[in-house]
């Protein structure tokens, strides 16, 4: 199960891991994007965090992030964004973040903590 987070936990939980997070209203429409993440959860959880952005405090969420449009899913990584696909995303557009997440955290431990972002 995927827990639901707020900013803090995002910012905290992403100098340790690289975190893919969700921002998407609950409903019938979000239900497979939900089961997709569980998914990428299960398959990546050691060097992934996955969760949903609190819907009660979505706002604050979006505007740090800049995200302007849900469902929008976002990789950070020691504060900040890696990675961003917006819209209804297939399983293979959110195993492709988590993989770019990771990759940046393997770069980052190597390059004494400075990211490298290069990602196609």
């Amino acid at each position: 199960m995927l827990r639901t987070v707020e900013l803090e936990d995002v910012l905290a939980i992403s100098e340790q891991k690289p975190v893919l997070v969700a921002f998407i209203r609950r409903g019938r429409s979000a239900s497979g994007q939900i089961e997709t993440m569980e998914m990428i959860s299960r398959r990546h959880g050691p060097e992934l965090y996955c969760c949903l952005y609190s819907f009660k405090n979505i706002e604050l969420g979006m505007r740090h992030f800049g995200v302007r449009g849900i469902p929008s899913f976002l990789v950070v990584l020691n504060g900040r964004e890696v990675d961003r696909f917006i819209g209804l995303a297939e399983p293979q557009d959110m195993e492709r973040l988590a993989r770019n997440g990771m990759q940046a955290s393997y770069h980052a431990s190597f390059h004494g903590g400075e990211e490298l972002f290069d990602f196609d």
